[in-house]
């Protein structure tokens, strides 16, 4: 069989073998379990009045030997249970077992429940199975004064192998649970807001519906032809829209070949919703009703806290229009601002701390400047000066961004330098993205060749022209709202968590080996 991984542990190895030998399965095919350890914890008293018998399963945490038997500590999601073996009172089977036990093992127990002479709630242990035998070591911390010290210390072990994250910490366990929740959550409130859900592909022809680096491969039944991963999963829900369907949404994974850091993974959750009939002032509404749904629903109330502060939720949340904060700022309209005066401030504000963090030279910033829209630029410094302010705390709404930023958007009624679009914010964090979404087909085309006609300077085709949707709007799209909410940055929130990486499951490694 050749050399085993160094993980395997060679004393765990010789147990499993001592089971084999004695034709003990450790890996058997099932266990029937009558009641969980938290079951148990719970209805302790009343199970022990009545003798119940019961059955339950869980890691070994701890096996202490006091003359001719023991004491072993079982563990299932963070709830621990004292069971007893004694060479008298537990089959002979069970007492075998024993000794072949480590750390990390799964067992299954049936006995009945009594207590210690101190008072220890305890499953007296007539039968012990073994239902995995760990060949590997399992990190447990330490038991002492009713609190664990775990020795997984490293974050980087805890989010690459978030299966010993989950083993050994119950909290993790339970903020994974959250996540979950919230998801299911979103999904009830949307179809009982008359919404369906749809499927939306994975691998696309031609990426769009977000200015993003994709990811590419090629399909090898088409002769090496290139595709993307979905960036986003706009362009294909709009199509519903247009083929009769009023009201959707989709929950689905999208991929950006950009930068990994506390807000970023390159693989994160999407939730979309596309509604006919509606324009961005009825979805600011809808993102407010569906957000306090949630928040209240895992909560029980519209005011938490993150990083030390209170967010109250509380609706109506703030507009925030960006056409009065350019009159703030810069003191006129956007078509009077000095493009060199602005590429020079922001050259200026631009800190080598923050050049480093972005991973580019001053230089190639500078060319970048250059070649950015003036909405772009306008943007960078107003979202610097509200985030600065502190008014992008508590939620609210950036309203109506500029034109040339908002290929996809009806311009704003009254203001056509602008469009109607909105960024929600909450705790500083973007939360999404939505529109009164363009309808007209020759319009769209026009946006989409001037952006085309743009020289962005990046190494990746920026802007694509998906010409079957430019066809699909040719067919007639009714007034549309519709709305991209980043689920991971919610879960974050409501998690207490500053990291992106610490609410998915699995993030992007950043090492092959991460070490402990």
């Amino acid at each position: 069989m050749g050399e085993y991984p160094e993980f395997f542990q060679q004393h765990r190895l010789e147990k499993r073998d001592n089971l084999l030998d004695n034709e003990v399965n450790p890996y058997p095919y099932y266990f029937t379990a009558t009641h969980t350890i938290d079951g148990i914890i719970d209805s302790f008293d009343s199970l022990e009045a009545k003798g119940v018998s019961v059955s339950c399963a869980g890691r070994i945490l701890s096996v202490r030997k006091m003359g001719k038997s023991w004491f072993i500590d079982l563990i299932d999601k963070g709830n621990q249970f004292q069971l007893y073996v004694h060479n008298k009172e537990s089959s002979e089977n069970a007492v075998k077992l024993v000794p072949n036990i480590d750390i990390g093992d799964w067992a299954g127990v049936t006995g009945t429940l009594f207590k210690t002479h101190t008072g220890q709630p305890t499953i007296l242990a007539k039968e012990l199975v073994m239902l995995g035998k760990s060949v590997a070591d399992v990190p447990f911390g330490k038991i002492h004064d009713g609190t664990t010290s775990y020795t997984l210390s490293n974050i980087e072990v805890r989010r690459q192998q978030r299966y010993l994250d989950w083993i050994t910490d119950p909290e993790s366990v339970k903020r994974f649970e959250l996540r979950s929740r919230i998801i299911s959550l979103i999904r009830r409130h949307m179809e009982s807001e008359g919404f369906i859900e749809v499927d939306t592909p994975t691998l696309e022809m031609v990426y769009g519906g977000a200015e993003a680096r994709p990811f590419k491969t090629d399909v090898w039944a088409l002769s090496g032809q290139k595709v993307y991963l979905n960036v986003s999963l706009e362009l294909p829900l709009k199509r519903y829209i247009i083929g009769g369907f009023p009201k959707v949404f989709a929950l689905g994974k999208c991929f950006r070949n950009e930068g990994i850091d506390a807000t970023h993974n390159p693989e994160f959750t999407l939730l979309e919703w596309y509604e006919a009939y509606t324009d961005y002032e009825d979805q600011m509404r809808r993102f407010e009703n569906l957000t306090c749904h949630i928040v209240k629903e895992c909560t029980g109330s519209l005011v938490i806290e993150f990083q030390g502060k209170k967010i109250d939720f509380t609706p109506p949340w703030k507009r925030i229009r960006i056409p009065d904060v350019i009159k703030e700022i810069f003191g006129c309209e956007l078509g009077a601002i000095d493009r060199k005066e602005l590429e020079l401030r922001l050259d200026g504000e631009m800190s080598g701390e923050k050049l480093s963090f972005v991973g580019i030279t001053r230089e190639q910033y500078r060319k970048e400047l250059a070649e950015e829209k003036l909405g772009a630029l306008v943007m960078k410094v107003i979202e610097e000066e509200l985030e600065t302010s502190g008014r992008l705390w508590d939620p609210c709404f950036i309203c109506d961004h500029p034109r040339d930023i908002s290929p996809l958007t009806k311009v704003k009624r009254g203001n056509p330098l602008f469009v109607e679009r909105f960024e929600p914010h909450i705790a500083t964090f973007e939360m999404g993205n939505a529109y009164s979404e363009l309808t007209d087909p020759v319009e769209q085309y026009e946006r989409f060749a001037e952006q085309r006609s743009t020289t962005t300077g990046k190494d990746y085709d920026d802007h694509p022209v998906d010409m079957d949707f430019i066809h699909a709007i040719a067919c007639g799209m009714p007034p549309t709202g519709g709305v991209g909410y980043g689920i991971d940055r919610l879960v974050m929130l409501l998690a207490g968590k500053e990291s992106i990486r610490d609410v998915i499951p699995f993030p992007m490694r950043t090492s092959k080996e991460p070490k402990e």
